[in-house]
């Protein structure tokens, strides 16, 4: 989904600070919106809105019985009902972050809430909230001039090299835009504060076709079949401009038991938020050095992986023999003219 934002401006900014419930560390709104000035327009468009519209990370609210009881859902909805509750709604939006931060490794801190205007998709004009949450805070250096004397002080504030927690979610289309760069402590962000699940679109699908590649090259044990997979998956994708999923599982399944590949599959849509099915399609060319990427590491044996850098290399064979504490590889590769 193309987003533009070369017309876009700020309408209202706000700040508040949430902290981690579970050590019931509370929340502090602010009494008023921020000020907006051109510097601060322009800085934040082109750090915080830029990265959330040209992210591939794209979402759709989510609830189990009735979408309208989704809270993000129908906060952002009141706001671009009538901007006038923003500041109101702001703070219902901060709540619900205080009421989603109940593990331990979420750090408190600062809570910023946009509204943006006149962000182009397709023909349309559209409104945006960005919500953005920072939980650590960068030391730099400033320069004070005392008396003559260039003093430099130590202080802290918010990068604006990237975005810790982030999401955009726009007034003309449920596809959330969202950014989650500290995910590995919590996933808090997208699964209670957004809830939101993952949309299927062509880039998630390649995503999700290289998870299931990697996956299936993991399960392997022996070396030769590893190689006669990879070969079949890479005749495959070179033959035809787009592999289907079916492809894939086909494939794999020459090779592998289906409870391998189905383990595999449904690891993969659990990660990836939707569902895996046969007629799903993804471009050859985009696939083709997803695959290469992974075809070119080949097990030796465990903890030795032999890895080819030029494209003309293409290993046919490797016969391995262990003898006592020794292990002899002979390995068979082809060089192309």
């Amino acid at each position: 989904m193309m987003i533009d934002i070369s017309s876009a401006k700020i309408e209202k900014i706000i700040i508040h600070q949430v902290g981690n419930k579970i050590r019931e560390e509370g929340f502090r709104f602010s009494d008023k919106e921020a000020n907006i000035n051109e510097n601060l327009n322009d800085l934040l468009l082109k750090h915080y809105l830029l990265p959330l519209s040209k992210t591939n990370s794209c979402f759709q609210f989510y609830h189990e019985s009735d979408i309208t009881l989704n809270e993000m859902h129908q906060f952002s909805s009141r706001i671009f009902n009538n901007p006038k509750t923003f500041k109101d709604q702001s703070i219902n939006i901060a709540k619900h972050l205080y009421s989603a931060s109940t593990h331990p490794n979420i750090s408190g801190g600062d809570f910023i809430v946009i509204l943006f205007s006149d962000i182009k998709l397709k023909d349309s004009l559209s409104y945006g909230i960005a919500t953005l949450r920072i939980e650590n805070k960068d030391d730099y250096l400033d320069i004070q001039d005392n008396n003559g004397v260039f003093q430099p002080l130590e202080k802290s504030g918010i990068s604006l090299t990237k975005i810790q927690k982030g999401a955009l979610i726009l007034s003309t289309t449920n596809v959330i835009f969202a950014i989650d760069n500290l995910g590995q402590k919590t996933k808090y962000w997208l699964d209670s504060f957004l809830k939101a699940v993952p949309v299927k679109t062509k880039a998630s699908c390649l995503r999700a076709g290289g998870e299931i590649l990697k996956s299936i090259s993991t399960k392997i044990k022996e070396t030769s079949t590893l190689l006669n997979i990879n070969d079949e998956l890479d005749r495959k994708i070179q033959s035809s401009d787009e592999i289907s999923l079916k492809d894939i599982k086909d494939i794999a399944k020459k090779h592998l038991n289906s409870e391998d590949v189905d383990t595999v599959l449904t690891r993969v849509s659990e990660k990836f938020g939707f569902e895996l099915s046969d007629d799903i399609i993804i471009e050859s060319k985009d696939l083709l050095p997803v695959a290469k990427k992974i075809s070119n590491k080949t097990k030796i044996d465990d903890g030795i992986s032999l890895l080819i850098t030029d494209k003309n290399h293409h290993i046919d064979n490797v016969s391995v023999t262990k003898v006592d504490n020794k292990i002899q590889a002979i390995i068979d590769i082809t060089i192309k003219e």
